[in-house]
């Protein structure tokens, strides 16, 4: 069975460089996108997700919000959807994220190879774990 993965990005070039970054991997995962953060929400209300992969600089709202919901609501919280951020910030300036829950932080241009990684693992421990974190 394929992982799920939804990408919450409002910018439809990256959508492409994600397909082209996924493309590598097998058909291993099933990419769903989001154009905005209420996209989202919806979605991940309705559906289950193996991770989420999310830009923060969206607009009308933005991603942190996205982030601070997924760690806070109830209904969202239970489902221990691991995050990766991408963003063009970097990590110095998204370090306040980290201190409301366990998220990997990746700047954009993303490396490949460290990404997937990266994917990869958080999958497979999510897995592990019997969907916990």
């Amino acid at each position: 069975m394929k992982s799920r993965i939804l990408i919450v990005e409002d910018d439809k070039n990256m959508h492409e460089i994600y397909d082209d970054i996924f493309a590598t991997t097998g058909g291993r995962y099933e990419l769903i996108f989001a154009v905005s953060v209420a996209e989202a929400v919806d979605k991940l209300n309705n559906e289950n997700f193996d991770l989420v992969i999310l830009d923060i600089i969206m607009e009308p709202i933005s991603g942190a919000y996205l982030y601070l919901k997924l760690n806070q609501d109830e209904k969202l919280k239970t489902k221990n959807i691991p995050v990766i951020i991408v963003s063009i910030m970097g990590e110095k300036k998204l370090s306040y994220l980290k201190k409301i829950g366990d998220v990997c932080i990746f700047e954009k241009p993303i490396e490949k190879e460290s990404f997937l990684q990266k994917v990869e693992g958080l999958i497979e421990t999510k897995k592990e774990r019997g969907g916990r974190l």
